[in-house]
């Protein structure tokens, strides 16, 4: 069977249109409901660093306390602490083990300071789910300066029997 020259055009035009609308219909079909995406941007975990609050400066032994749970429908993996030196840290390091019982507004971890020099450092908490999906929060905080040792001055007696007062620190 023979078209005419216009008559194919529309052939051709419908045929384009109905494409199209089978386009249009599968994007619909495929789009999530409302409700879906709601759920979607709900966070699969909650991960909140209470204390120490953000410019903290800390020393000593220092509680971390936060919150570090999943909601309810999902399953708790685990949670752990990371640091890093500075504002943007190139490396993370884990501080402590990671931990496998979620955490209700308490004590994370205790963070000795006196093990790390005196600089800023970036605190992050990661709460997991057993799907390996993790939300994460984070804190900058200032470990404190160290004091100075106060030097010693040292009784050493002579050969004479005489005691020598020795100053380590003047040669």
């Amino acid at each position: 069977m023979r078209c005419q020259p216009r008559t194919a055009i529309n052939h051709l035009l419908r045929a384009v249109a109905v494409l199209q609308g089978i386009v249009v219909l599968g994007l619909l079909l495929t789009a999530a409901p409302d409700s879906a995406r709601a759920d979607a941007q709900t966070p699969v975990a909650e991960a909140r660093i209470d204390a120490p609050t953000a410019g903290a400066q800390v020393d000593g032994l220092v509680e971390i306390r936060g919150r570090a749970i999943v909601p309810a429908g999902e399953r708790f993996a685990y949670y752990r602490l990371l640091i890093g030196i500075g504002r943007s840290p190139a490396i993370m390091r884990p501080l402590g083990p990671a931990y496998d019982q979620p955490v209700e507004n308490g004590v994370l971890a205790t963070w000795d300071t006196d093990r790390f020099p005196s600089d800023e450092y970036q605190l992050t908490l990661q709460v997991y789910t057993t799907d390996d999906e993790y939300q994460s929060a984070s804190t900058l905080v200032t470990v404190k300066a160290k004091p100075t040792p106060t030097p010693m001055i040292l009784a050493v007696p002579s050969v004479i029997g005489d005691t020598t007062f020795v100053d380590p620190l003047v040669p």
